[in-house]
């Protein structure tokens, strides 16, 4: 006995609005397996820590010492937004970088060099005061960095749509010993 396809396909009728409803979640869950920058704040993983001195001793004059900070901040264009000489303190705008932060590839990957660096933004506050042997230069960095979130997905063509959430993440005090090494060699060089 033979039985017809046609009956049963013509009796079995699927409403548009659920065709929608199974695309977006298609649509969804593909997007979810597939693309690394909709990983949940787990997946973003530090480099290990170094923690470096966040502080040094230069040996000139006030002056001197003074100019080359601010030589050294305006060579990495970083913007200065308050200084004040006579206090020896300083402070920046925001400049931008990579962090030491990355995300995963793709999910599920434990790899110690298979991430990709998210961008961070930073700023300096600069404190020079006198000492017996010069003038000691202290940095301290805030820094942010960029998470991308998922806010939506486009039902009929799966395009995600993200935001950027700057997050304040803790200092590596790498920005601060590239600072003072850079400081170093320019008083060095003079």
């Amino acid at each position: 006995m033979a039985v017809s396809a046609a009956p049963l396909a013509a009796s079995f009728h699927i409403r548009p609005s659920v065709i929608g409803r199974l695309a977006f979640i298609v649509a969804a869950a593909f997007a979810v397996v597939s693309c690394g920058a909709m990983l949940p704040l787990e997946s973003y993983q530090e480099a290990p820590a170094v923690q470096h001195p966040t502080d040094e001793t230069f040996s000139g004059t006030r002056a001197e010492v003074w100019k080359t900070i601010l030589e050294a901040l305006g060579s990495n264009r970083v913007p200065i937004e308050l200084a004040n000489e006579d206090r020896g303190t300083l402070s920046t705008g925001w400049a931008e970088g990579y962090s030491l932060i990355w995300r995963r590839r793709r999910l599920g990957d434990r790899s110690e060099n298979g991430g990709v660096p998210l961008p961070v933004r930073y700023r300096l506050d600069l404190t020079m005061t006198e000492t017996e042997s010069g003038f000691n230069v202290s940095v301290v960095a805030d820094e942010e960095t960029n998470f991308l979130i998922l806010t939506g997905v486009d039902n009929e063509t799966g395009q995600g749509y993200y935001r950027d959430d700057w997050r304040r993440t803790p200092s590596q005090t790498t920005r601060e010993h590239e600072f003072l090494v850079a400081l170093g060699r320019a008083l060095a060089g003079r």
